[in-house]
């Protein structure tokens, strides 16, 4: 979808930072996800860019078209978990490069 938003965040990320969190003083509801919102569409891009994949035949959708009714913005704010955590929480190119990291050293 090219108009459904998100703030997707790889899982080795997400364990961090839940145990980063839940070792310090956090407290209350937090939004744990990537540092930036984008669109579904994004992150299948950056993500075939980042393996070398040309998506030539791939097509984007809208998700107000769909027969099911779905949210189009799921993006989350994390500031609070960010201050929290004393650290950023990664950009989508974080993401994509960290989904990387991990894909290779399961091909080790």
């Amino acid at each position: 979808y090219d108009d459904q938003f998100v703030s997707s965040l790889d899982v080795w990320t997400l364990a961090e930072a839940v145990i980063g969190l839940t070792l310090g003083s956090a407290s209350g509801r937090l939004n744990l996800g990537a540092g930036e919102v984008f669109s579904k569409a994004q992150f299948v891009l950056a993500l075939a860019k980042a393996q070398g994949r040309d998506l030539t035949r791939a097509r984007t959708a809208s998700v107000g078209r769909q027969a099911t009714a779905r949210a189009d913005s799921l993006g989350l704010d994390v500031t609070r978990a960010e201050r929290m955590l004393e650290r950023p929480l990664p950009r989508l190119d974080g993401v994509i490069a960290n989904l990387m990291a991990h894909l290779e050293e399961r091909r080790l």
